[in-house]
């Protein structure tokens, strides 16, 4: 599990979460910094005639690697360039505002002890991204737990590449409210449970849980260069199980079964080379060597 170090380091919920916010807030609440073309933006009033010019694809190095040279994907241009998609709304990446609640998990302490997979799927709101889907699955791989979610602002993009959340989705199934999946969740996970995800801070930030004991999936395999760099679940999901992910959208469920799978295979890594050798050192640059992203 992470440890307490690692929670504030990767920006998990805690006690004094309020200067951990994973969106750019301004002195002035209502200005913010669009998640995709990196502008200021007024959330409150909407400006036409101001577009959000944006790469949907992060500009990645090309060989060779030792050079600053990156490329958008979706258009091929160097970084820098002009944005080759346009929105007419600009975004936010909040998940949490200064007066939110948080409800901390360690004031539910009842009996049972468990293992769940969590993963949530998020849409663009006024307010930021907001969940609009609950994945929990138990450790022997079942569904547990499974909901749509209606946001609490209004949906400006449903970002369905990343999200996999359509317009119809949210109006053919049932929806439930924000404050109903939050009780719900809270009878499965307690302070005890182990929670398995991968960038997990952003679940819980968007959840508005405290939850201390974590195992994420892109902390526990290590990249290079390093720290704040953390390898996605597709890389990983290629890379250590042979299996292609997210190919046109993501599913909360597959990403949920994919780190379930990745944290099996690490914990049969660790088990077989201390019962060689009994040395951690062995296992952590034979079996754990940096991922290069």
């Amino acid at each position: 599990m992470l440890t307490p170090t690692q929670l504030m380091t990767y920006n998990f919920p805690m006690q004094s979460f309020a200067k951990a916010f994973r969106g750019e807030i301004n002195a002035d609440s209502s200005i913010e910094i669009c998640a995709r073309c990196r502008s200021e933006y007024n959330r409150i009033i909407d400006d036409p005639e101001d577009i959000c010019l944006y790469h949907p694809k992060k500009a990645i190095p090309v060989p060779p690697f030792d050079t600053l040279y990156r490329l958008h994907p979706c258009c091929g241009t160097e970084k820098g360039s002009t944005g080759c998609t346009f929105n007419n709304f600009h975004v936010s990446s909040s998940k949490c505002r200064v007066n939110d609640d948080f409800l901390n998990t360690a004031d539910y302490d009842f009996t049972e002890k468990n293992i769940v997979v969590l993963d949530t799927e998020m849409c663009y709101t006024k307010l930021g991204l907001e969940i609009t889907k609950v994945t929990l699955l138990s450790f022997d791989g079942s569904l547990l737990f499974e909901t749509y979610v209606q946001p609490k602002s209004p949906i400006i993009d449903y970002n369905t590449e990343y999200s996999g959340i359509t317009a119809e989705m949210l109006e053919k199934k049932k929806t439930l409210q924000f404050e109903e999946v939050q009780a719900l969740l809270l009878t499965i996970i307690n302070k005890d449970t182990i929670i398995i995800g991968h960038g997990l801070e952003n679940d819980l930030q968007a959840l508005h849980f405290i939850h201390t004991k974590i195992v994420d999936t892109s902390v526990i395999f290590r990249t290079e260069p390093g720290f704040p760099f953390r390898p996605s679940l597709k890389c990983l999901s290629e890379k250590f199980l042979g299996q292609v992910i997210q190919k046109d959208t993501h599913d909360s469920r597959e990403d949920c079964r994919v780190c379930l799978d990745l944290l099996m295979l690490k914990w049969s890594w660790s088990d077989f080379c201390l019962g060689l050798c009994n040395c951690p050192n062995v296992y952590h640059e034979v079996f754990n060597p940096p991922i290069k992203i």
